[in-house]
């Protein structure tokens, strides 16, 4: 099925389960709000999906993940919290925008306390380290070096990347290297117009947003689809400019899966290859880390998993791991398995009227998939 007519059957499921939770059909509309988590798991890893419009989808998945198991609880009471179905037709966002200003102790507490990334945590100690001593150098009215704080970030789905940069952000600010702290997630959708002469300017609102924090360009390399893409270089000619421009108002970081792709974008302008000078690579999560972030995901939904289970969801992640292929989902691919277990769960029970606490968390072996072409790549 295409990304347009998924996106249209998505769209008709969700307005079936409003419409059900409206005359009190609860488990017709649980039933309407499973079959939207399917199309939308399967738009959400759609090829060449824009990073916003999978992010919006796999909010989605959560949000329905959550409808299904309020109303399937003996204590439910009919409320109006679920969204109405004139707002699921708003437009997904083109770039969306993170801001919380947290102290530099709170943002490495909460970078170490991030599954693995060992690696990624030095490189970032790194560039603390040396934003620390710009600011006690300015300070002392020594000689500030304007150094590059630009970056690429290289690695697989689900490695941590944004959350890395978000932190980074809150951690600039702190040290007041940035004014807010904020972060605007983008890529090519969010910065490439579809008609001559319209690219700069969308590029250049995205960049003002930016101002005075950081700019997430994910699958960066998507900027440019080939030498004669007039548009990409476009916005790519706007972002460098604007890095000229603006060299100590804001952080670009630019990011992808593969190194070659990146490579690649990084070496098509010679201002990308000048400005962005530091690299960091996010390196696929270990089986033992999979599985840690596997039981945290279950934690976060309230599922009870006793040791066979244990066992045997550990040697189903150990054998995603051996299969995994290029573009692997790492920690994304672990939350995307913990929810479905739950909806195996959810239709393992379908039939109890009224399923008790421990059964509306307890998960079960058949609960467990049994294939893992899904979960490799």
């Amino acid at each position: 099925m295409s990304y347009a007519l998924s996106s249209k059957a998505y769209k008709e499921y969700i307005a079936q389960m409003n419409q059900a939770y409206k005359v009190g059909e609860y488990d017709e509309a649980i039933s309407f709000a499973s079959n939207a988590i399917e199309v939308a798991k399967t738009i959400a890893f759609f090829p060449g999906i824009m990073p916003d419009a999978k992010n919006f989808y796999l909010k989605e998945i959560d949000r329905l993940l959550v409808f299904c198991q309020r109303i399937s609880s003996p204590n439910f009471l009919p409320q109006n919290e679920i969204r109405q179905e004139e707002e699921t037709k708003s437009k997904e966002p083109l770039y969306s925008q993170t801001n919380e200003k947290i102290s530099l102790q709170k943002a490495k507490d909460k970078l170490n306390s991030l599954i693995g990334l060992s690696t990624v945590k030095m490189e970032v100690e790194k560039l603390i380290s040396e934003a620390r001593v710009l600011t006690l150098r300015e300070k002392e009215n020594i000689t500030k070096p304007e150094l590059s704080h630009h970056m690429v970030f290289i690695g697989n789905p689900g490695t941590g990347k944004t959350t890395v940069a978000r932190l980074i952000s809150q951690m600039f600010c702190a040290l007041g290297l940035l004014k807010s702290g904020h972060l605007i997630e983008t890529g090519r959708e969010g910065l490439v117009a579809e008609y001559v002469g319209q690219t700069a300017p969308k590029t250049r609102k995205v960049l003002d947003s930016a101002k005075g924090g950081v700019l997430f360009i994910d699958e960066a390399y998507g900027l440019i689809s080939s030498k004669d893409d007039a548009f990409g270089n476009e916005a790519v000619t706007t972002i460098v400019k604007y890095m000229e421009d603006n060299r100590v108002e804001f952080v670009a970081i630019a990011a992808g899966y593969a190194d070659e792709q990146m490579t690649r974008f990084i070496n098509a302008n010679v201002g990308l290859k000048s400005r962005f000078t530091k690299f960091i690579h996010f390196d696929d999560y270990t089986t033992t880390e999979l599985y840690d972030i596997f039981l945290l995901n279950c934690k976060k939904m309230e599922l009870v998993l006793d040791d066979q289970v244990k066992i045997h969801v550990s040697n189903f992640i150990y054998q995603i791991y051996q299969n995994r292929v290029k573009g692997f989902g790492n920690g994304r691919t672990m939350r995307t398995l913990a929810e479905d277990i739950f909806s195996n769960l959810c239709y393992r029970i379908k039939d109890i009227p009224y399923p008790t606490k421990e059964e509306l968390k307890r998960v079960r072996v058949e609960d467990i998939p049994t294939k893992i072409d899904k979960y490799i790549g």
